[in-house]
């Protein structure tokens, strides 16, 4: 009862809750990056072994699916671990440069020359929406923003350009191409390795 009443009467835990998921999924993103190979070659080792005592009681089938799990994880994941791609509460904004804090680490871009197109990525309830920043030197910046904080009080990303919404065609070819990626991440891993 608490909770719910410092959710509709005060912003910021609000935005503390936003900011910890943020860095949360940063940190798992990075995990994810990291863990990856070492659970493929799990995968490949242990799958070898599963295959010829096929079972479920064998504890090896666990592992084995664990890893599996862990790699289609990492394929949805990759374009958000590879593209510079952060979170609204993720941002700095200063008079010269925008900050974001990535997977691969902080991209900065330059303010003066900052243009904007955004999109939605259309999903099962809440859209996202992704702002693409781009600065004169070609540097971008992907902010994602989830409509499901907006039960809670709108999440910004800062108005510094005005750019041309993209068509709507733009997210369904992101979603589209975002899950065939996961996709043939995880079927690639499945290959027999000679």
């Amino acid at each position: 009862m608490h909770a719910a009443w410092m959710w509709e009467t005060n912003t910021m835990p609000v935005r503390a809750a936003q900011n910890v998921v943020a860095v949360s999924w940063l940190w798992v993103g990075r995990l994810l990056l990291v863990a990856s190979p070492i659970a493929y070659v799990l995968f490949l080792q242990v799958n070898s072994v599963w295959s010829t005592n096929s079972g479920t009681d064998d504890p090896a089938f666990w592992v084995v699916m664990a890893s599996g799990l862990w790699i289609l994880a990492f394929g949805l994941g990759l374009p958000f671990f590879l593209l510079p791609t952060t979170s609204p509460s993720l941002i700095t904004l200063d008079e010269q440069t925008l900050q974001g804090e990535t997977v691969l680490g902080r991209r900065r871009l330059d303010v003066e020359s900052l243009t904007s197109r955004s999109f939605e990525i259309p999903l099962n309830g809440w859209d996202w929406e992704v702002e693409v920043f781009r600065d004169a030197s070609g540097r971008r910046l992907f902010v994602v923003r989830s409509g499901m904080w907006d039960l809670f009080g709108e999440q910004t990303v800062p108005e510094i350009t005005q750019g041309e919404p993209l068509p709507e065609i733009v997210g369904w070819l992101a979603m589209l191409g975002w899950m065939a990626l996961g996709v043939l991440v995880f079927m690639v891993a499945l290959l027999p390795v000679p």
